[in-house]
């Protein structure tokens, strides 16, 4: 089953935007890849007495991107200001962050199936994943010390 997780943590830019970074190891043949693989991400930071600010964003990966997939949320798509982590209150810039990735792949072939049929393959398959983790909201300062 395909790997995937946020790495390094989610990072407000200086100018609003959010970029979110994440690794992809689909653990099989990237030629077995139907089309590109596509990322739900939902980031949740609580806000004390109000409701949770959340970011609700998508990304596509392809092979040729490499090992990670990224997209960056324009300040403009983003309900309220996330918080960034504070070296002096360690509470500050929490959020959890889930994933979802769907992946479409070829179905795997055994020639020694007594039902294989290289007439009639059979259709692609859909694989789902999902992953939720803890992460602090980094700034550009914070990344560069």
């Amino acid at each position: 089953m395909p790997v995937s997780q946020f790495k390094p943590p989610p990072l407000l830019r200086g100018n609003g935007d959010l970029e979110v970074i994440g690794p992809l190891d689909l653990e099989f043949d990237e030629t077995d890849l139907v089309g590109e693989v596509v990322i739900r991400f939902l980031l949740v930071q609580d806000v004390e007495n109000e409701q949770p600010i959340m970011v609700d964003g998508v990304a596509t990966w392809r092979p040729e991107q490499g090992g990670s997939w990224q997209v960056t949320v324009p300040k403009a798509r983003m309900p309220r200001t996330l918080t960034a982590a504070d070296p002096l209150d360690p509470k500050k810039g929490i959020c959890r962050a889930i994933g979802q990735a769907i992946v479409i792949r070829r179905a795997p072939v055994d020639p020694d199936d007594p039902e294989f049929d290289p007439d009639d393959p059979d259709p692609p398959v859909f694989d789902s994943f999902t992953w939720c983790v803890k992460t602090k909201i980094a700034t550009e300062e914070q990344l560069e010390s």
